[in-house]
C-alpha cells in the first residue's frame, strides 16, 4: 500500500484576495497535471495559462481539507466546468468525496516579486529528528529538487533527499511503501503521475531538522 504526499504549485501572491480579470470561461487548457490551491470548501483556485483561475464548486466540497488531494476522473488537457474530481488522501489511497467543478473565473495577475529563498540555507532551529509523525504533516512545495519542506503544527522542517529527485515536478505526487504512519530517514519515495500513474523515479529522504523559516519568505 502506498502513501501520498502532493506536491502543490507556489504561487507569487495569495490569488484567492486577487480581484476577477474578465468573466468567467466554462473550460481551461490545463495539461495532465492539475495546479491548484484549495481556497475553501466550496472554492478551488486553478493555474493555467500563467493566470489564476477561482472556480466555485457548484455543490461544495466540504471533502476538501488538509493532507487530501484532488484527483479528476477524466486525464484530458482540459477541465471543464462540471467536470468531476475525487478527493483522496494524502498518505493512503483513501476516497474522501466526489465533486465538480465550476465555471473558471480569471483573477488578475499579482505584481512580480524578487527572487526565492534558499532552502538549503536556512538556519536550523533544532536537532535532526529521525522521523515525524503524519499526523498534521503537510508538504510545501519549493523549486528546490534536493530538499522537501514540511510543517506540522507551527514547526517547519527541511528533510533533504539525498542524491536529489529530479524527477519531481509541478501536480507529481509523492508515494511512499511506508505506512507506519511516520515519515522517516531512509525512507523510499517514488514520484508519480496522479493522472496517468507514470513512475518517475524513486528518491530517498535523508536528515530531517526544525528549521527557522524568515518572515515572508518564498520558495
Amino acid at each position: 500500500m502506498l502513501g501520498f504526499l502532493l506536491l502543490l504549485a507556489a504561487s507569487a501572491a495569495d490569488p484567492a484576495s486577487l480581484p476577477a480579470a474578465g468573466p468567467a470561461a466554462t473550460c481551461l487548457i490545463v495539461g495532465r497535471q492539475l495546479d491548484y490551491r484549495v481556497a475553501a470548501p466550496d472554492v478551488l483556485l486553478v493555474r493555467a495559462g500563467g493566470r489564476w483561475h477561482r472556480s466555485r464548486l457548484p455543490d461544495g466540497c466540504p471533502a476538501l481539507q488538509p493532507n487530501r488531494i484532488v484527483v479528476r476522473r477524466e486525464a484530458s488537457p482540459r477541465a471543464c466546468a462540471n467536470d468531476l474530481f475525487e478527493v483522496r488522501d494524502n498518505f493512503r489511497p483513501d476516497e474522501f468525496g466526489l465533486c465538480r467543478f465550476g465555471p473558471f473565473e480569471p483573477l488578475a495577475r499579482p505584481p512580480a516579486k524578487s527572487g526565492r529563498a534558499d532552502l538549503a540555507g536556512l538556519n536550523p532551529s533544532g536537532p535532526v529528528v529521525a522521523c515525524l509523525e503524519e499526523t498534521g504533516l503537510q508538504l510545501v512545495v519549493t523549486a528546490s529538487r534536493d530538499w522537501l519542506l514540511l510543517r506540522q503544527g507551527r514547526q517547519a522542517f527541511r528533510a533533504e533527499l539525498a542524491g536529489g529527485c529530479p524527477g519531481l515536478g509541478q501536480g507529481r505526487i509523492l508515494a511512499r511503501a511506508n505506512t507506519q504512519g511516520r515519515l522517516c530517514r531512509n525512507d523510499l519515495l517514488g514520484v508519480i503521475d496522479p493522472v496517468g500513474g507514470m513512475n518517475y523515479g524513486q528518491c530517498r529522504i535523508g536528515r530531517i531538522e526544525p528549521v527557522a523559516i524568515p518572515r515572508g519568505a518564498r520558495f
